[in-house]
């Protein structure tokens, strides 16, 4: 088997890891609120996102070596598309169970908060026999579902239309690879500035809509990456 065709088969399941753990650390805040440990469940939910820095770190690598090794751009795009098409599903997923993942997380925080012991608390969480105080939804989220949307797509097709564009001109793919970071900071902003001060607000306010927003986060990133940013690769790849 080519190295080609290995690459465009670990791509898709590392992206759609990422994706989905990530996607279910969105939840790991909503469970801080549930437990009335609003901080721990945000540091809880950047922890998780760092456990995907592994995966990513693997995933870099492998985009850069299948474009030195010569992919066409053809089977570049099958394996773009691929890869969002599993992080749809595995989204489903998260989206599907998010009260058990809910409840997963919240186990974790009355562990340690019982014990003090972090890490051994994700192996030995302390599950509530309670049930979420209402169903989640989009509510007053639709602000945040919109620019959640735009900032995701940036995220979810940013990384693959620089290594994309790195395959059309070989003879700049190492400083045409590196924008990936550019695109990524910006979405990174809109994150910052944008969604993150609207749901903290709403917290420190102990507003009754801030698990909604925290909601529409999560759902808005399923969105981007199941739809937008396909039909965005979809146009890009068919121009280019």
């Amino acid at each position: 088997m080519e190295i080609t065709h290995i690459i465009m088969l670990v791509v898709p399941i590392l992206y759609g890891g990422i994706q989905a753990i990530e996607m279910s650390a969105i939840l790991a805040r909503i469970a801080g609120l549930q437990v009335s440990k609003s901080m721990s469940g945000y540091a809880l939910q950047q922890s998780v996102y760092m456990a995907t820095r592994l995966l990513l770190v693997m995933l870099l690598p492998l985009l850069g070596l299948a474009i030195d090794a010569g992919i066409d751009k053809d089977s570049y795009a099958i394996m773009a598309h691929v890869s969002l098409i599993i992080s749809f599903l595995a989204g489903g997923v998260v989206v599907s169970f998010r009260k058990s993942i809910v409840k997963y997380y919240s186990g974790i925080l009355l562990r340690h908060d019982e014990t003090g012991k972090y890490i051994s608390s994700f192996f030995s969480p302390k599950i509530p026999s309670m049930e979420l105080a209402a169903d989640l939804k989009i509510g007053a989220g639709r602000q945040v579902l919109f620019v959640s949307i735009i900032v995701f797509t940036i995220y979810s097709s940013g990384m693959f239309l620089s290594f994309y564009l790195a395959a059309l001109i070989p003879e700049y793919r190492a400083s045409i690879s590196q924008s990936s970071g550019i695109v990524n900071a910006l979405g990174a902003l809109l994150l910052t500035f944008v969604i993150e001060p609207r749901i903290s607000r709403c917290i420190d306010r102990a507003s009754r809509d801030a698990a909604d927003l925290v909601f529409s986060l999560l759902i808005g990133r399923w969105l981007a990456v199941s739809v937008i940013a396909q039909l965005l690769l979809l146009i890009i790849f068919w121009i280019l």
